[in-house]
């Protein structure tokens, strides 16, 4: 009744590019999911609605508008990799069997897909093979291009998992060989930083484990050291003196 048959087809790729900055996104959005209810068949439609519903944690919905950009269109290693991060998750951080077939098949259409690669390392850290997910993560980030922006990520990740194998090890030793196995990690970190550089984070886990070792003196060159590396920062610096407060190494502050 309110329509107007007589008016040509208009996309909804083309509608969205051009709504102004000043429309409301929640239209938009109703908008794009009244057209999808009368087009199902509208490939593009879903594989933009998908990473909105992503994006606004309704994880169900974007992973059936995932899988609908699948079914209809021609399927591609995006799609299906965010088909399986939004599996991943509704499932409450589990890689499923099914987000894990959504993650193959997108390696198999692009075998560089680092979002695809990246979920598939920690399927392999799920199932208990962490050496397995740990080789994987570093193979993504030796063939990562060098302005890649999910790299941080890649590497923080691989780093807690180091870390946690690291700690795993140690509490698995003889309690000598463990105090031994920890001083020499800890020397490790110091000898780093003592280098140069070194994060507000690295400061102060060197700077709590030389307290918890009961080594004073070198508790206190820390934090010494670390306020001068990081003199330019006035909330790490801030930081760094709370943790002074913390530990009783009000010696160390200015």
């Amino acid at each position: 009744l309110y329509g107007s048959p007589n008016l040509p087809d208009q996309p909804l790729a083309a509608r969205l590019e051009k709504a102004g900055p000043q429309q409301d996104f929640a239209i938009i959005l109703a908008r794009m999911e009244a057209h999808l209810a009368a087009n199902p068949g509208d490939a593009k439609g879903w594989s933009l609605l998908a990473p909105i519903y992503l994006r606004q944690g309704r994880y169900d919905e974007a992973a059936k508008a995932f899988a609908a950009a699948v079914r209809v269109g021609n399927p591609d290693a995006d799609l299906l990799a965010g088909l399986g991060e939004a599996r991943i998750m509704e499932a409450g951080g589990v890689v499923t069997a099914a987000a894990r077939e959504a993650f193959a098949e997108a390696v198999k259409l692009d075998p560089k897909s680092p979002r695809a690669r990246y979920y598939l390392a920690l399927a392999k850290e799920q199932d208990g093979d962490g050496e397995g997910a740990q080789a994987a993560l570093a193979q993504l980030l030796s063939e990562a291009p060098a302005d890649a922006d999910w790299t941080g990520a890649v590497r923080a990740r691989l780093e807690r998992m180091q870390a946690d194998a690291g700690r795993k090890a140690v509490a698995a030793l003889p309690e000598a060989e463990r105090q031994q196995a920890i001083k020499a990690m800890v020397d490790g970190l110091a000898e780093r930083l003592s280098a140069g550089g070194g994060s507000l984070p690295e400061w102060s886990r060197l700077i709590r484990a030389r307290t918890v070792l009961g080594d004073r003196p070198a508790a206190l060159q820390a934090v010494k050291t670390a306020r001068e590396r990081l003199a330019d920062d006035k909330d790490a610096l801030a930081a760094i003196d709370a943790l002074a407060d913390e530990l009783a190494l009000k010696e160390a502050a200015p």
